[in-house]
């Protein structure tokens, strides 16, 4: 295992060490993002399909079961797309995390890690969505605020085992004098 540089590292380093990560294992990545958007893929196309032959069946009359399969179709696709991102959100973060202490990982073996943290990771996700609302609903400034400082509740969730409001202090923790960092790198 390489030495590992714990450090607080600057924003130039940070910026260096995520790109060059990312393009020499540009293949893993983006094999990550793309096999959970196979399901937004299939949903998409099976909706279409539906909406072909129902439209082939109702010619001209419009009926209220049309509003309302339309309307499960619409959370359904919410919630199919919602959990493509979930998984494909945490398998980047094992990946990253494998590559960064030397370790070989994969594809499937970054997913497949993913097993039984959806429902975790969608607490953390709708906690933070939920606190940086707020902020917004305060006003824009402490919204900015509050993602750059929840910038890191995803990684504490998945790597150090954590609830939803853990994961959300631990950010706060890490983040602690660095939103400025966080937001430059939101920005780029």
């Amino acid at each position: 295992m390489p030495e590992l540089d714990l450090r607080p590292l600057s924003l130039g380093e940070i910026l260096d060490r995520t790109f060059t990560l990312y393009r020499r294992n540009f293949l893993l990545f983006a094999g990550i993002i793309a096999i959970p958007q196979l399901m937004v893929l299939a949903f998409n196309l099976a909706q279409t399909f539906m909406k072909g032959a129902r439209a082939a069946n109702v010619a001209s009359s419009v009926s209220t079961s049309l509003g309302v399969t339309l309307i499960i179709l619409g959370l359904v696709g919410v919630i199919v797309y919602f959990v493509a991102y979930l998984f494909a959100h945490g398998g980047t973060v094992y990946a990253v995390s494998d590559l960064y202490l030397g370790r070989p990982t994969s594809i499937s073996a970054s997913l497949s890690r993913m097993r039984g943290q959806a429902g975790n990771l969608f607490g953390v996700s709708m906690l933070n969505g939920l606190a940086m609302l707020a902020g917004f609903i305060l006003l824009i400034v402490p919204g900015i605020y509050m993602a750059c400082r929840l910038s890191t509740c995803v990684p504490a969730a998945l790597l150090e085992n954590l609830g939803p409001r853990d994961s959300l202090e631990r950010s706060f923790k890490l983040t602690k004098d660095n939103a400025g960092r966080a937001f430059v790198i939101y920005c780029l």
